[in-house]
């Protein structure tokens, strides 16, 4: 999903606790963590404002290894309106004090056909776009161990399809 599709439902669709549901929405956007994990996450322990950036210590699941924290850049779009939410919450307190299903159901409320783990695969997706992208970087941003879990994400590429219809026409036509 690229941006502007993201933020275009978003902004059309939020109605109930609309600065809390859209920063949930944007952080799982831009994180592409898994919702239990920004779920856990406290201000003050877990979310702070370092410089430029609003850094994100993110516990590692389903046995990954998180070394470093995530960084935001605070000019990325909406994150004046996401830092603004947050300071709305006590030190201490978690940002999103809600369950699971209700992070699901404010998902499917904006996206219908979507699921939670979506915001995951579309992250990678992303940035698996970028030629320039590394593999360490992946694993670091995703907090995986192995090279091998970055490969499930890997077909899924749009810019590998346009590449592969690239070679055909150059296979096929000359």
């Amino acid at each position: 999903m690229e941006f502007k599709d993201f933020r275009i439902n978003v902004e059309s669709g939020l109605k109930v606790d609309r600065e809390r549901d859209m920063a949930f929405l944007y952080l799982l956007y831009y994180i592409g963590c898994r919702v239990r994990a920004l779920l856990e996450l406290r201000k003050g322990t877990d979310v702070t404002v370092e410089e430029n950036d609003l850094v994100f210590k993110l516990k590692p699941l389903k046995h990954g290894i998180r070394e470093v924290p995530l960084r935001l850049p605070l000019i990325l779009p909406h994150m004046d309106q996401i830092t603004q939410y947050i300071g709305t919450i006590r030190e201490g307190e978690k940002l999103f004090p809600f369950s699971y299903t209700t992070a699901w159901r404010i998902v499917k409320r904006i996206f219908p056909e979507k699921y939670t783990h979506y915001f995951r695969l579309n992250r990678c997706t992303q940035f698996l776009d970028d030629p320039e992208a590394t593999l360490p970087e992946i694993k670091t941003w995703f907090g995986w161990k192995r090279a091998e879990t970055v490969t499930a994400y890997i077909g899924s590429s749009p810019r590998h399809i346009k590449k592969g219809s690239q070679r055909l026409v150059k296979e096929t036509i000359g």
